[in-house]
């Protein structure tokens, strides 16, 4: 449920145009939904064409007779959509199992795609991805070389390892990675 990489436009927002000829922009917007009904949803979406981001982790879960490895959302209660908020709102609010659009405070909030871009690219090429609850505390960085070249974080030390926290505001939540700290230049906030 995922998109890939190339269903993402980093060259700004994508124009859609609605029955009465007007244009709209395209953004991502977190959606609360109920819980456990993130796939539900999104496959609800889905079926309505509406662009659907649901980043899952596999994780193995251990019962007493056996183990087995399930894909889980990675933001328990949360997934990503991409529409004209004019134009669609209702229409993804109608959904089944969909409690409202989140944002900071009463104000409904998108997201950037650029760091939507990077949330699907960590998932592609990392393994190790962890999720973060606690507002990360440490210098504010951007990726110079490799893979994950451009990405911007928060740089967490510790004695062994570097983690880099890529923060999304909306949710209050974010990922860290494990990153070689060689790869990484300072910014300036």
């Amino acid at each position: 449920m995922t998109p890939h990489v190339d269903s993402f436009h980093l060259g700004g927002d994508v124009k859609s145009v609605d029955s009465s000829g007007s244009q709209e922009m395209q953004k991502w917007y977190a959606l609360h939904v109920r819980s456990r009904h993130e796939k539900k949803v999104a496959s609800a979406l889905e079926q309505k064409r509406i662009e659907v981001s649901l980043p899952m982790l596999q994780v193995t879960r251990q019962w007493s007779d056996r183990k087995k490895s399930i894909q889980k959302p990675v933001f328990s209660g949360y997934l990503f959509t991409r529409i004209s908020l004019q134009h669609s709102r209702f229409h993804v609010l109608e959904t089944h199992g969909v409690v409202r659009f989140a944002g900071i405070g009463k104000k409904i909030t998108s997201i950037p795609d650029v760091q939507m871009y990077w949330l699907d690219r960590v998932f592609a090429k990392n393994q190790d991805v962890q999720l973060e609850q606690t507002f990360p505390v440490g210098r504010h960085v951007r990726v110079a070389n490799g893979p994950w070249r451009g990405i911007e974080g928060i740089i967490q030390d510790t004695r062994s390892t570097s983690r880099l926290v890529i923060w999304i505001d909306v949710l209050m939540q974010g990922l860290t990675v494990n990153i070689d700290a060689s790869l990484l230049e300072p910014l300036n906030r």
